[in-house]
């Protein structure tokens, strides 16, 4: 039960970044067979997140849900241009 409290108290002090830079990007439709769940290539020809942002060259996706980690991390893991990448930052307070 402890260990599901610090889990619990560090998922609420930290957020995770899923970031996709289309720059490199190949448009070879991987991420979004993994992931279709959170990724789409429609109109606009390049990977964005279903739930996310755009920032210019970016798109960015702050705290998944749960039961699609393995899948994005699965993502990150078969992109051939590493174009998909995830970080984790402390939230301010």
């Amino acid at each position: 039960m402890v260990l599901n409290a610090q889990k619990a108290e560090a998922s609420a002090s930290t957020s995770t970044f899923y970031k996709i830079d289309v720059t490199n990007c190949i448009k070879c439709y991987n991420c979004e067979v993994v992931a279709s769940h959170s990724i789409n290539i429609g109109i606009v020809e390049y990977p964005y997140w279903i739930n996310g942002s755009f920032y210019g060259n970016y798109r960015i996706y702050i705290n998944p849900p749960q039961e699609y980690l393995d899948d994005l991390d699965e993502t990150i893991a078969g992109c051939p241009m590493e174009c998909i990448s995830k970080s984790t930052h402390q939230k301010r307070r």
